[in-house]
């Protein structure tokens, strides 16, 4: 039986903002969000939070697309979502769905769907959403695949030397950007160092003890201030949570000693990783005709390797520590820059008006150069729909030689991010489905190689979105060593009926 419990409040931090917006929705008693729409008669009403999370976020994309929610309107009620603990689960910012008549209609099908066979439960709510946003695979033209080569290079290169490298001008090149982004999602997006700001990323890997009910867990995972995201799936045991702790370093300490001893209560297998290094490469090269080749590279990673011109390229970010002459302002701005390296400085600065800091075009300029001349950030390509629907995430507890091994192995990878902690590294890998096996029993036999102690494989499973660095630093503190919060705020047992 569950028992209540009073967790600890967070003190607000108050940052200048540009005035407070008001939006043309309140909350109800039945708590979900009053925003009109001509579908509203084909919208379930439901009670239940968590069911009411996902139908107010096709609500407000909905009330977007037909222009009865301005867009400062909308981002001031995604906003409201986050109060909600399912945001934790499934971090998502209806704004951020383009506005398409394809995603409109699949999305007011599936409400259909759920209203005529009374379908209110949360995982039928989620799943009609979800199901709504998949991303059909579709051909790439040769110019649009040209130019995903060129940007995989160097995602911030500019369009007219991009133009110069394949002989078209640079408005071919804005076009198929334009393509790019509108067929296959593609973002140009960048992991930012925040441990020179004070903040630390934290992953622990686990499997509940036998009698811990897993909706108990992920309710106080998600309850908890510091909590990223939150993952299991119905197909293994194996689930993560992550996490961003402030500093100094007794509180890291003091996280790491609240993790042992719930998970002595909570999990069978508990490995808590630190983040040291981050990265992501993707291969566009192995993409020949439409189709995805295995590069029997794979197959050998243990033996020592030399990239050849077509493989893709390994990027690092390592994590250097709190750095002095940088502020809370700086960490703002990088945080907001880092969701999309291309936007123009004036789509950033209206970004972060909208969400509630008022910074001159000076400012946002000072600490973009800061963050790229301190190499605080790492661009990377997110994209999709190109045939690569099988996702893997492998927590690989390793040595240092073999973490070096496997990293010189990535860029024979469709695509992949790494993360690096002293146990070892973790991968989210997409690989195509009909090569799913070759590449799951490539990293399954690195366990029968001296230096390799475990391979822990998820199946199906994206990096997805998580709450934000900006949602966490409003409650936080920015002193003389980056960001920190009192040590009693840490205790993550507060959360849970155990």
């Amino acid at each position: 039986m569950k028992q209540s419990h009073s967790p600890p409040m967070m003190p607000k931090v108050v940052h200048r903002g540009p005035g407070d917006v008001s939006p043309r929705l309140n909350k109800p008693d039945s708590g979900s969000m009053q925003i009109r729409t001509s579908y509203d008669e084909m919208i379930p009403s439901v009670t239940e939070p968590s069911a009411r999370f996902y139908i107010d976020v096709m609500k407000i994309f909905l009330a977007l697309y037909e222009g009865t929610l301005s867009l400062e309107e909308a981002v001031s009620a995604a906003e409201t979502l986050k109060e909600n603990p399912e945001y934790a689960k499934y971090a998502i910012d209806p704004t951020l769905i383009p506005l398409t008549e394809e995603y409109k209609e699949r999305i007011v099908s599936n409400l259909q769907t759920l209203k005529k066979f009374n379908l209110f439960t949360r995982d039928s709510v989620k799943s009609a959403f979800t199901f709504a946003l998949l991303t059909p695979d579709t051909p790439i033209s040769k110019t649009d695949l040209q130019i995903l080569k060129i940007l995989e290079k160097n995602p911030l290169t500019t369009l007219v030397d991009a133009a110069d490298a394949i002989g078209a001008t640079p408005r071919t090149i804005a076009r198929s950007i334009e393509r790019l982004e509108r067929n296959y999602f593609l973002r140009v997006a960048g992991f930012v160092d925040m441990t020179s700001f004070g903040a630390h990323s934290h992953i622990l890997f686990f499997t509940l003890a036998e009698g811990i009910d897993w909706e108990e867990v992920e309710e106080g995972l998600a309850l908890y201030p510091f909590t990223k995201n939150i993952l299991k799936t119905t197909m293994t045991d194996l689930g993560y949570a992550s996490f961003l702790i402030p500093g100094p370093d007794e509180n890291l300490s003091l996280f790491a000693d609240h993790v042992s001893d719930l998970s002595a209560i909570l999990f069978d297998y508990s490995s808590l990783h630190v983040q040291e290094a981050t990265g992501s490469n993707s291969n566009m090269y192995l993409l020949k005709n439409d189709q995805w080749q295995f590069s029997d590279a794979m197959l050998k990673i243990d033996e020592d390797d030399e990239a050849s011109e077509g493989d893709g390229q390994m990027r690092l970010l390592e994590c250097r520590g709190w750095q002095r002459g940088l502020n809370a302002n700086d960490f703002i701005v990088t945080a907001e820059y880092s969701k999309a390296l291309r936007n123009p400085p004036r789509v950033l600065r209206e970004n972060l008006r909208m969400e509630g800091w008022d910074f001159d075009a000076k400012q946002i300029a000072q600490s973009i150069r800061k963050s790229h001349d301190r190499g605080l950030i790492l661009p990377f390509l997110s994209y999709s729909g190109l045939g690569l629907p099988t996702n893997f995430c492998f927590e690989i507890i390793c040595n240092r030689e073999w973490q070096d091994r496997i990293l010189r192995a990535v860029v024979h990878l469709p695509s992949v991010t790494y993360y690096l902690s002293a146990r070892g590294i973790i991968l989210w890998v997409q690989v195509p489905s009909h090569q799913q096996v070759e590449y799951y029993r490539a990293f399954r036999a690195l366990e029968d190689f001296e230096g390799v102690r475990s391979v822990q494989p998820i199946m199906t499973i994206l990096l997805k979105g998580s709450r934000s660095e900006l949602d966490f630093v409003r409650y936080w503190r920015f002193g003389s060593k980056g960001w920190t919060v009192d040590p009693e705020l840490l205790n993550l047992g507060s959360y849970f009926p155990y």
